[in-house]
Order: C-alpha cells, then sequence, then structure tokens
C-alpha cells in the first residue's frame, strides 16, 4: 500500500523540484567575463544598454536600472513627491509599503479579488478621500491589476500611478506591457524573477523630468555618473550633489547578465506558461485546491503559481499539508504574509481587508520556472494528488 514519504514511503521526487530557480547560460557568463576584463565595472555602457534594451521592449522612453526593485519604487516615490494617502495592497513584498513611509506618504491598504489577489477596484473606490494622492497597484504572479479601473479612478480624481511591475515583465493588460500604463513602472530583476540579474530593478516612465531626477536619486543625488564624468569636458572629480539621497545605481556586471537574460525572456515566459497549462489541467479536479482564476492567458507571465486550498474539504490545515508535500520533493512557498500582519507595520491604516485575511491563510505556491517542463509538472500534479488522497 502507498504511503506519504513523511511516514516513511518513497517520495515523489527524491531529486526535489525547486519552487523557482533561475536558469543562466554561457551566454551570461561570458558577458559577464568580458565586462570583468575590461577594467570597468560600474554604472557605464553596459547598464546603459541593457536600460535601452528594457525601454525598447516595453515601447517607453526611459529606463533607469537600480540595484533592485525596491529602491526603484522608493526613488521613484521621492521623485514624485508622493504625500498624503497612497492606496495599496496588503498582498505585497514589504518595501512597496515601507518606501511609501520613508518617501513621506501614508500608505493605506485595500483589500483584494478572491480569484486573483489583484486590488479589488471597489475597495479602492471607497479608499479615495480628499487626502488620496496616489495609487500603486501591485501586479500578482505575472498576472495584472485591472488597470482600466485604476486609470479611470486616477483621471477622475487627479491622482498619480505607480505600477509595481515586480512581478510583471513579459505580461501585459489588453496589450499593453505591464509597468507602461501608469506613470512610472517598477520591475525586479530578483533571482526569483521573470529574468534575473542576481539582484537588480528597473523604473520606467515617458516622463523626462522624473527619469532625470531619479538618475541622480540613484546616485547619492550627484548630478554626473562616472561615465559622463570621463568624458573629458571637465575634470572627472567636478560634480554637484543636487539632492540628499542614498547609493542604488546598477552596475555594468548585473546589466551583463540582463542583457543575456532579456533576450530570453519569451522564452522563459513560455517555458512557464508549458507549465502552468499543465497544472491548471492536471489540477482541475483535485478537490481542496484551487488555482488562481486567470483572465487571459496570452498576458500572463506565470511568475507564481498560487492555489488556494480548503482546509475543510482537505482535513488538514496548510502546514500539514505543505509539509507532506515537501516530504514529496515538492518546494512551496506562501506569497504574501499580508502587510498588516507584521510587526512594523501593525497599526498601518486600512480598509476592511475580510478577503486578504481569507486567501492569505490559505494560499500556498506550487513550483513554476523556467527550468521545469511538462514531466516536472506533471510529478507537481503526483505529488498533490497523492497528499490529498492519503493525508
Amino acid at each position: 500500500m502507498e504511503q506519504l514519504a513523511r511516514d516513511g514511503g518513497d517520495a515523489v521526487r527524491p531529486d526535489g523540484i525547486a519552487l523557482s530557480k533561475p536558469v543562466v547560460g554561457d551566454e551570461e557568463i561570458d558577458r559577464v567575463g568580458d565586462v570583468l576584463r575590461s577594467g570597468w565595472v560600474t554604472t557605464g555602457d553596459e547598464t546603459e544598454a541593457f536600460e535601452a534594451a528594457i525601454a525598447d521592449r516595453l515601447g517607453t522612453d526611459h529606463a533607469i536600472g537600480t540595484t533592485n526593485c525596491s529602491s526603484a519604487l522608493e526613488i521613484t516615490y521621492r521623485a514624485l513627491e508622493l504625500d498624503g494617502d497612497v492606496l495599496t495592497t496588503p498582498m505585497t513584498f514589504a518595501t512597496t509599503v515601507s518606501g511609501l513611509v520613508r518617501a513621506g506618504a501614508n500608505p493605506i491598504l485595500c483589500d483584494v479579488r478572491a480569484d486573483t489577489f489583484t486590488l479589488d477596484i471597489e475597495s479602492v473606490k471607497e479608499a479615495i478621500t480628499p487626502q488620496t494622492t496616489a495609487i500603486v497597484p501591485v501586479h500578482f504572479a505575472g498576472q495584472g491589476v485591472e488597470m482600466d479601473a485604476i486609470l479611470d479612478l486616477a483621471a477622475d480624481h487627479d491622482l498619480t500611478v505607480v505600477e509595481d511591475a515586480a512581478h510583471g515583465l513579459g505580461a501585459s493588460y489588453e496589450g499593453t506591457p505591464l509597468g507602461t500604463l501608469g506613470d512610472v513602472g517598477c520591475f525586479s530583476f530578483h533571482a526569483t524573477k521573470s529574468i534575473t540579474t542576481g539582484e537588480g530593478g528597473m523604473l520606467v516612465t515617458a516622463d523626462e523630468a522624473v527619469a532625470e531626477l531619479t538618475r541622480r536619486l540613484r546616485l547619492a543625488g550627484v548630478d554626473k555618473d562616472a561615465t559622463a564624468r570621463s568624458d573629458g569636458e571637465a575634470p572627472n572629480w567636478a560634480y554637484d550633489v543636487t539632492a540628499v539621497a542614498g547609493k542604488c545605481n546598477m552596475n555594468d556586471v548585473r546589466a551583463a547578465i540582463g542583457i543575456e537574460q532579456l533576450s530570453k525572456l519569451d522564452d522563459f515566459v513560455a517555458a512557464r506558461c508549458t507549465v502552468a497549462a499543465a497544472l491548471d489541467d492536471g489540477l482541475t479536479d483535485v478537490p481542496g485546491v484551487t488555482p488562481l482564476t486567470v483572465r487571459d492567458p496570452s498576458e500572463h507571465a506565470r511568475h507564481l503559481y498560487p492555489v488556494l486550498l480548503d482546509e475543510e474539504t482537505l482535513g488538514v490545515d496548510r502546514r500539514t499539508f505543505e509539509t507532506a508535500l515537501n516530504a514529496e520533493g515538492i518546494a512551496t512557498g506562501v506569497y504574501y504574509i499580508p502587510i498588516h500582519h507584521h510587526s512594523a507595520f501593525d497599526d498601518i491604516d486600512r480598509m476592511d481587508l475580510s478577503t486578504t485575511e481569507d486567501v492569505a491563510s490559505r494560499t500556498l505556491c506550487l513550483p513554476i520556472h523556467p527550468g521545469m517542463d511538462k514531466r516536472d509538472a506533471a510529478d507537481v500534479i503526483r505529488a498533490v494528488e497523492k497528499v490529498v488522497d492519503l493525508l
């Protein structure tokens, strides 16, 4: 009789399937080697080339590379001089919100949709007051927020829109790339994302003034980067500090990786979509395990694969289910612990977050990354079915 691996049975995947894993080839390694041998490793030609490639890919005017998406968001908030109340989601990484606090704004958490974990438009509408100055929609798991509704609200109430598109590279909304619908969009190149530079970020905008200011804010407020100061027109030590700021500029080593990764983005997204489609099909009839709704598969980047667990149907809680699945060799994760559950934000202003509370307590992410194939997806499904049947 078959047993769960946690009870001494054979694991479905003894070698394990990672929750997420970057795919890096010789192209990235060779390009990084070229940069290291060049003697120029800080912000320079490679960074500019990567920024230009991102701008071209997204059809936007300006792209500014940073050390991560968190810093991209914070310098964006500062450049836009956001103050007053800024509406966003509790289902996000902490720096979406902490950057607002550090920039002098007052974040207000709005509820999410149960089927997509993206902002609930009705909750956003209810949160708008004369003190509201901006909305920060966070695209989730590779799927966009309902941006037409967000942009309509912004137009009606004269609000700024900053897209947190950390999950959104390679995805679109009604044909337009995520990150390019609002005033500014911010992307992540963390190891788990659609493409990686190890750590890295990028903000994109059509606003030249915002682009110029964020270039300075990423470089301690300095008005000229090292490349500009090496043009021979003035001493290379001649610059002005025009703002009080930190330092979060991208460097050429990371950019070299990013250039090669970006050339593979379509293949990476296609691989994720193949795995996701197999998981969608295989998990459809598994009791107690429900994948999130996908509005349009052709516009989804499939960054994460969250499911909702029905603990009453399963007969066990999430932690018991998760540990049993892990024993079968299937890695899992939770995205996210809601912002207001963290001690740093326990007094944050918020709307009624009933849906957030429900879904956050029942969500679990299954493996998905471009290194997986249909066989891996089949093993994930088999492990889920085994755990559901035998727990």
